[in-house]
């Protein structure tokens, strides 16, 4: 069981995963290489700058690589280094742990994004995983700042269209004659549930022409809105939701031909207009900053 940052691989993980995996399953290769991956890497300079220790930088560098790997939002990985067992096995996790918040990865990617030392260290470990795991599927050469930008954009993506779906849902609900009036067909089949869930991509250049399709969407409806006389429909929750998610997100400028939306290419998954930083969805709208003392305690604290 190989011992590196992030220690040995817990017996019970070690155990079981080789009960259930072939050896060259590419988790399985990952856990094992750990070490290898690691080395040279100068980890510290992460470590130094975002106050933590070295084993929990070195599994957030980890899980930011392999969720750029299979394109996962936040709360994708999240739930996949919580029930997968594979996932645990490369991270060198007890199969009881409860794994990693989805804030705690937004706010230590926003660490290496604002820091060039911790970015520049980033890039020797990319360089260093694509060598040692040279069968992978991600293309070469990575490179730290698109894979940084490419998951929060997946992620601010999928924050847009999840605010969208809430609010047409509880509009379809309360005032479905007035929506049947406003809504155009395409939307039926855009805003599925089954849709969002669907693996997106990781591809900047797809991901804001997503974003620009859900912007002139999300701006027609607002509009429409406050066009309306419907009584209460401007305040619902979801819909307050949905403008705050709008603003933060895109850059509006008015027309001849009407609103144009631009991607606000800077800003954070979570960025709000007041500029506080990373925070996750707490229900509908509200939001709860997360601290990097509690990151630390969190994935210092295992059993």
């Amino acid at each position: 069981m190989v011992s590196s940052f992030l220690g040995k691989i817990p017996a019970d993980t070690y155990t079981t995963v080789h009960q259930v995996f072939h050896p060259k399953d590419f988790y399985l290769q990952v856990g094992d290489l750990v070490e290898t991956i690691f080395d040279s890497v100068p980890l510290e300079t992460i470590s130094k700058r975002a106050s933590l220790t070295a084993s929990v930088s070195a599994l957030l560098c980890l899980v930011t690589i392999l969720q750029k790997r299979e394109e996962f939002t936040d709360r994708q990985v999240s739930e996949a280094i919580r029930l997968r067992m594979e996932w645990k096995y490369a991270l060198h996790l007890s199969l009881r742990d409860p794994g990693v918040r989805p804030d705690h990865l937004c706010a230590f990617r926003r660490q290496l994004h604002e820091n060039e030392s911790s970015k520049a260290a980033f890039q020797v470990l990319l360089d260093r995983y694509q060598i040692v795991m040279c069968n992978s599927e991600l293309p070469m050469p990575l490179l730290a700042e698109e894979v940084i930008t490419a998951i929060c954009w997946m992620n601010r993506v999928s924050s847009v269209a999840e605010a969208f779906q809430q609010a047409l849902n509880v509009l379809a609900l309360r005032e479905p004659d007035w929506m049947r009036a406003v809504i155009t067909p395409s939307w039926y089949f855009r805003y599925l549930s089954s849709s969002l869930k669907a693996r997106p991509t990781s591809s900047l250049e797809e991901l804001e022409k997503a974003a620009l399709k859900y912007g002139a969407d999300i701006a027609y409806l607002l509009q429409c809105i406050q066009r309306s006389d419907v009584e209460g429909i401007s305040i619902l929750a979801e819909v307050e939701h949905l403008r705050r998610v709008y603003q933060s997100n895109y850059e509006t400028t008015t027309q001849t031909e009407g609103i144009l939306n631009q991607w606000r290419r800077d800003k954070c998954i979570y960025a709000v207009s007041n500029g506080a930083g990373c925070t996750a969805p707490n229900g509908r709208g509200n939001a709860q900053t997360q601290s990097w003392t509690k990151v630390q305690k969190d994935q210092t604290t295992r059993t």
